[in-house]
């Protein structure tokens, strides 16, 4: 694998059931995709756009097939190690914000540094919140803020541990869009200083913060949008069905 590979598929097939009730939610997927690089995987529901970022993200585990993650296999990996990896070396972002009731901000940001039993990055979290705009709301606890808040809070713990990658699950799902479109930009601007993000998105405007879309149906990959506008995006969602 080289280096300049952020996360890489080979052949991915997940399946569920066995004989004639078999399904198969991922068929002979296999993708690379360079560090640095922001891209969206789109599809309609049930394409298997949600398993395959749940299998790079070493989430789930595929039937068969390889995921690599900074040129490591992750799929080989024992569950301490996977852990490990998860914990260091990738980010996650998703729709509900998960963030702990009970802690502040900084405490809900700071908390994967604690559970890795570490020391809190200051330099770089200070700089990710101030980049956020968070700096004023670091002592609140999450029903205190805003759901976009909220959201920019999960996004600066996600980016804390300076991950490799960052998967993003319908990250404005819950958000209005004023606040989608701000943390839409605050992702574009990670990816313009070289944070590889992986996002899953059904909106075509959100696709359109992405380098490039790739379209999913039935469990495979079918396109490839390079440059993605929101014509050219529903465009290719209208080809498979969406």
């Amino acid at each position: 694998m080289t280096e300049s590979l952020a996360v890489s598929a080979h052949q991915l097939t997940k399946t569920y059931g066995s004989g004639e009730n078999v399904v198969f939610a991922l068929r002979d997927v296999s993708l690379s995709i360079p560090s640095g690089r922001f891209v969206a995987i789109m599809g309609p529901s049930g394409s298997g756009k949600s398993t395959l970022m749940h299998c790079l993200a070493g989430l789930d585990n595929p039937s068969s097939g390889e995921v690599y993650i900074e040129g490591q296999n992750i799929t080989a990996m024992q569950d301490q190690q996977l852990t490990e990896l998860r914990r260091r070396r990738v980010g996650f972002v998703f729709q509900a914000f998960n963030l702990v009731a009970t802690l502040n901000a900084r405490q809900n940001i700071e908390l994967p540094f604690l559970l890795d039993g570490k020391k809190p990055d200051a330099s770089r979290i200070a700089s990710i919140t101030t980049m956020l705009g968070l700096q004023e709301r670091l002592s609140h606890k999450p029903h205190e803020l805003s759901g976009g808040q909220q959201q920019r809070v999960a996004i600066a713990r996600a980016l804390a541990t300076d991950p490799a990658v960052l998967f993003a699950d319908e990250p404005t799902g819950n958000l209005d869009t004023n606040s989608g479109r701000s943390v839409l930009g605050f992702l574009r601007t990670c990816a313009d200083e070289g944070q590889t993000i992986i996002m899953v998105t059904h909106d075509p405007a959100a696709a359109t913060y992405a380098d490039e879309v790739l379209v999913m149906r039935d469990g495979s990959l079918v396109d490839t949008i390079t440059s993605p506008t929101v014509q050219s995006v529903t465009g290719a969602l209208t080809e498979v069905g969406v």
